[in-house]
């Protein structure tokens, strides 16, 4: 569970929150909603960012997102993105790592139907 790292803060916005134009994003959660699968990989991920770098995140926040965009060619691009920073990041920790989810990736399914449910709830309702 994402949880269990206990960082200082973890964000929870969505795009739709932000306002930010020109990228989908939802925030990777422990909730059981949110596929496993894409959980794990999340998590896996930040493992082996805090593992690498010996990050204490107790005093760092943690940004995981899945994400849809337009890339530079116009192809639309699905993915798990991680950023593990502090309050400053200018001088401070900033780590980022993505993972591309293809459609031929076992986590395309469960990711393409979780953020479109997403999408219909906060779009579409009432």
């Amino acid at each position: 569970m994402l949880s269990n790292y206990k960082f200082e803060e973890v964000e929870r916005q969505n795009c739709f929150e932000d306002g930010v134009n020109g990228i989908l994003y939802f925030p990777i959660t422990d909730s059981e909603d949110f596929p496993l699968k894409i959980r794990e990989k999340a998590e896996e991920i930040i493992g082996r960012i805090v593992h690498t770098h010996d990050l204490d995140v107790s005093k760092l926040c943690l940004n995981a997102r899945i994400v849809v965009f337009s890339d530079t060619n116009g192809k639309w691009a699905n993915e798990i993105s991680i950023v593990i920073s502090d309050s400053s990041a200018f001088d401070g920790t900033w780590i980022e790592e993505e993972y591309i989810i293809s459609h031929e990736d076992s986590l395309y399914v469960p990711f393409k139907t979780y953020f479109m449910k997403q999408i219909e709830e906060i779009v579409f309702s009432i």
